[in-house]
């Protein structure tokens, strides 16, 4: 006789039936194993990495799960599809309580306990570091009494303090003499001021003071000086091209005579064109102070990529006015300058 077909819906409803159903036959007892506690969750050690962390979680789910659950759900397959959520979610509740020192240890700490930097207080050791005031300066009997000593008896210190005691004086002069020159324009006509003032051109302590002086006192005869410090060969390069700067000053222009304005214009022409448009003035007002500007262009050569082109040839046809104008300038004698 052939064998029932297996029903999983009665067996289902057998199994879990309140009242079993009668049987001719004593049911022959079964063998129950207690359910022990599932072991207690080791947390992983800190620092575990996720790998090491998911197999604690798998030892956990399984040892979690009785012998004879798993021994049933192997005859009952249909259990399974009771069991199995219930599985998937305890082992999601487990992987959450897992990985919940990764997440705590990721999330940003609030702004209220926030690490604040302090200032770093300055320690006793910085404190002493820092540089002492320079002393005060020795008066003028002290260092009188300096200057009357011996070089080499003196130090270092001493000598340089000497020399610096000197340049000042020197400066306090030097502004003194400025001073009167811009309430007397009159005196940078006077021979011993001229002196004076060259003097202290010459000086690298007073250079600057000296021509500042010329520059701002409103007398033409000042401006003729400072044009005098820039073709001088007596002075430091970098005084004479503060001098020179100094003359291209609009307000310097502005005070100094006819013959030095034309010299400037000359000096300063750039192109052949501004030159011809300078002779003119030349002719009528210049001295010798532009017969430097004028001598260069009876030259022919200068210009181009070989130095051999005519750098002035739009005057070629003006050649009687440049030599006009170059022997008018040289009857016109440059006021006379003091020697230095």
């Amino acid at each position: 006789m052939p064998a029932p077909a297996f029903d999983p819906a009665a067996s289902v409803a057998a199994t879990f039936s309140a009242e079993p159903a009668p049987s001719a036959t004593a049911p022959s007892p079964v063998f129950v194993a207690p359910s022990l506690p599932p072991p207690p969750f080791v947390t992983p050690r800190a620092g575990a990495s996720l790998a090491d962390r998911l197999a604690a979680v798998q030892a956990r789910v399984v040892d979690a799960v009785p012998a004879p659950w798993l021994e049933l759900l192997r005859k009952q397959p249909v259990l399974w599809m009771v069991v199995t959520p219930v599985v998937l979610a305890t082992l999601l509740i487990v992987i959450a309580v897992a990985l919940a020192p990764e997440v705590e240890k990721a999330r940003p700490e609030p702004l209220a306990r926030a690490r604040t930097v302090s200032p770093p207080s300055a320690s006793p050791t910085a404190a002493s570091e820092e540089p002492s005031p320079a002393p005060p300066a020795p008066d003028g009997a002290a260092v009188a009494a300096l200057e009357s000593k011996s070089p080499d008896t003196l130090s270092v210190e001493e000598v340089l303090l000497v020399k610096q005691h000197r340049a000042e004086q020197k400066r306090n002069d030097a502004q003194g003499l400025a001073t009167k020159l811009l309430q007397q324009p009159d005196l940078a006509k006077d021979a011993a001021v001229q002196r004076e003032l060259l003097r202290l051109v010459a000086d690298p302590d007073t250079a600057e003071l000296a021509l500042t002086a010329l520059a701002r006192t409103p007398s033409a005869v000042a401006k003729d000086l400072l044009y005098d410090v820039t073709t001088s060969r007596a002075v430091p390069v970098a005084t004479s091209e503060l001098a020179a700067s100094l003359l291209s000053s609009r307000d310097v222009r502005a005070n100094a005579s006819p013959a030095l304005v034309v010299a400037l214009e000359l000096r300063a022409a750039s192109s052949c064109e501004a030159i011809r448009a300078a002779l003119p003035k030349a002719q009528s007002e210049g001295d010798r102070r532009s017969l430097s500007s004028l001598g260069k262009l009876n030259s022919r050569r200068g210009c181009g990529a070989d130095k051999t082109e005519d750098c002035y040839g739009c005057l070629r046809s003006q050649m009687k006015q440049v030599t006009a104008t170059i022997n008018a300038v040289k009857r016109r004698k440059a006021p006379s300058s003091v020697p230095y």
